[in-house]
């Protein structure tokens, strides 16, 4: 059986290949997107499911505006 965030990505990827992300903001809780074609989503970090008691930095942080969502979603 595939894993639920697998299946995730993949209906991401088929609703929006080829757009770009134009804002993203990243906090502790939430994490919300603007697409250029002016579509905007919000998702919950369930940071307490991870087991971690720290904050961590985001690799790609900074440069993920301008990016294509198949690109992104998989991060």
């Amino acid at each position: 059986m595939k894993p639920i965030i697998d299946t995730l990505i993949d209906c991401g990827l088929s609703l929006f290949s080829g757009q770009r992300l134009e804002d993203i903001r990243a906090g502790l809780g939430y994490t919300a997107v603007k697409l250029d074609t002016q579509k905007a989503g919000v998702a919950c970090m369930l940071r307490h499911r991870l087991g971690k008691s720290t904050c961590s930095l985001l690799p790609n942080a900074g440069s993920l505006s301008g990016m294509t969502a198949d690109r992104a979603l998989p991060l």
